[in-house]
């Protein structure tokens, strides 16, 4: 029995101590990365899958995908991460059916999104630990399993005398200032996303969908030449990396993880 939840591992004082320094040096390097992607819900910031995997990979872990389902109720997915001492750890992610963000979506999409799942509380339960050592306002909660809750950030009372008229004085001063364009996340998200849509796509896809935009609009994923994956990857990415369309990336994620799943399909 090697996985975690059969057994009780236990170390020794040094090997705490390697564990301990070794805990606090991923959260260093991985803390620009979980803090860019997290999602702000209610108050709170909630990592995403590809905070979850830069961890695992600084573990010299990486997640994959065992199983995907339907079954009643939504569909389920099965992830497994092997750690470097040799232990599995296992998790389950599922979308259900009663979920208004995603019972309209394709089959496709929702199978991608419950191994997305599955991924981001495998390592959440791997490496939850080092979440805390990165900011104490992050939630261990996979930011995918919150959808559905309002992002709305918690308004606070403005302070009154002095300071609250200094606070009024500065909101006007700066609401006549023009916004700020939104700024695309750096190289390094593409990157970690592209990470995340390879980790998530498996043999078993449905190459019948098609794109309802381009030069290949309306050929299924099976009929695509080489080429046209490439350019749909492209425009895929480029849209993850854009800010401003953040209310399609969940969406605009499955169409990826469809495209490197045709893609290594052919590959064999």
């Amino acid at each position: 029995m090697n996985e975690t939840e059969a057994q009780i591992v236990e170390f020794k004082p040094s090997e705490v101590a390697v564990i301990r320094r070794k805990a606090t040096d991923v959260a260093g390097a991985c803390r620009e990365i979980v803090m860019k992607t997290a999602s702000a819900i209610q108050g709170r910031k909630y990592v995403r899958v590809e905070g979850w995997q830069s961890i695992a990979a600084m573990f010299g872990a990486t997640p994959s995908i065992e199983l995907v389902e339907s079954v009643e109720g939504g569909v389920r997915a099965v992830a497994r991460i092997d750690l470097p001492d040799g232990r599995q750890v296992r998790a389950e992610g599922f979308v259900g059916d009663d979920e208004k963000t995603w019972s309209g979506r394709p089959m496709y999409a929702r199978r991608a999104m419950a191994q997305t799942r599955a991924i981001s509380r495998v390592c959440r339960s791997a490496f939850a630990f080092v979440v805390v050592l990165i900011d104490e306002n992050l939630s261990t909660t996979p930011a995918e399993e919150m959808d559905g809750v309002d992002s709305g950030a918690v308004i606070e009372a403005p302070p009154k005398g002095v300071e609250g008229l200094r606070a009024r004085v500065a909101a006007a001063t700066n609401s006549t200032q023009p916004p700020a364009p939104a700024r695309s996340p750096p190289r390094q998200r593409r990157l970690d996303v592209e990470q995340a849509a390879n980790s998530s796509a498996t043999a078993t896809h449905d190459r019948s969908f098609a794109f309802g935009f381009g030069r290949d609009k309306g050929v299924p994923l099976s009929s695509l030449a080489v080429g046209s994956l490439k350019w749909y990857r492209q425009c895929l990415e480029n849209e993850l990396a854009d800010a401003t369309k953040a209310q399609y990336h969940e969406k605009t994620r499955g169409q990826l993880a469809a495209v490197v799943a045709e893609e290594q399909y052919r590959q064999g």
